[in-house]
C-alpha cells in the first residue's frame, strides 16, 4: 500500500489523500464532484449523463432489442461510475494544488477516514 498524500496550506487544516480508487467518488459521482468542489467535471458529468440518457430514451434499447446500441449505452454508464472512482483523488489532488496547497512530509502523517 502506498503512502497517503498530505497538502497543507498555511491556516488551513492538511489535507491527507489517499491513492487507488476512490469509491465515494464511484457511488456517488456527481454529488462528490459538487461536494469537492470540482465545478466543471461536475457540470461535464451531469451533461454526459443526460446525453445518456436521452440516447437511451430516443432508441428504446428494451423494445427494438438493438445490441450495438445496448452495449454502447451500457458502456457508457459504466465508464460514468468507474471513471470518477479511478481518477477521482487525481483530480481532487490537482484541485488543492492549484488552489495553492503544498506537499508536505508523509512519514508520519495519519491515514484520515
Amino acid at each position: 500500500m502506498t503512502k497517503p498524500k498530505v497538502l497543507k496550506l498555511r491556516l488551513h487544516e492538511p489535507q491527507v489523500l489517499r491513492s487507488g480508487f476512490c469509491w465515494p467518488a464511484a457511488c456517488f459521482s456527481i454529488a462528490w464532484l459538487f461536494y469537492n468542489q470540482l465545478w466543471s467535471k461536475a457540470v461535464l458529468w451531469i451533461g454526459v449523463l443526460l446525453a445518456l440518457r436521452y440516447l437511451h430514451a430516443l432508441y428504446d434499447v428494451a423494445a427494438t432489442g438493438r445490441v450495438p446500441m445496448a452495449l454502447a449505452l451500457a458502456t457508457g454508464y459504466a465508464a460514468l461510475v468507474l471513471v470518477p472512482g479511478l481518477l477521482g483523488h487525481r483530480w481532487l489532488e490537482r484541485r488543492l494544488l492549484d488552489q495553492g496547497y503544498e506537499p508536505q512530509n508523509t512519514a508520519a502523517a495519519p491515514l484520515a477516514g
